[in-house]
């Protein structure tokens, strides 16, 4: 195997890899908008409220999905 058809074969990978993280972290917000709050700095928390029951869920299912990704 050359350099090249190995770069290619990692670029590849390293695509799907990145659009299926970003699928899930998109897919997650579209359900819940505030499944990702405790990541947010202490003032936007403050601002947005507590994270409700379905974002935790959200959260839960996102964290297992991109692991299983991974």
């Amino acid at each position: 195997m050359s350099w090249w058809q190995l770069v290619a074969v990692s670029l590849s990978c390293a695509l799907v890899l990145v659009v299926l993280f970003a699928g899930v972290i998109v897919g997650g917000l579209l359900v819940a908008r505030d499944a990702l709050v405790d990541d947010y700095p202490p003032a936007i928390r403050e601002r947005h409220g507590p994270q409700g029951a379905r974002g935790k869920r959200a959260a839960g299912v996102m964290g297992a999905l991109n692991a299983v990704i991974c």
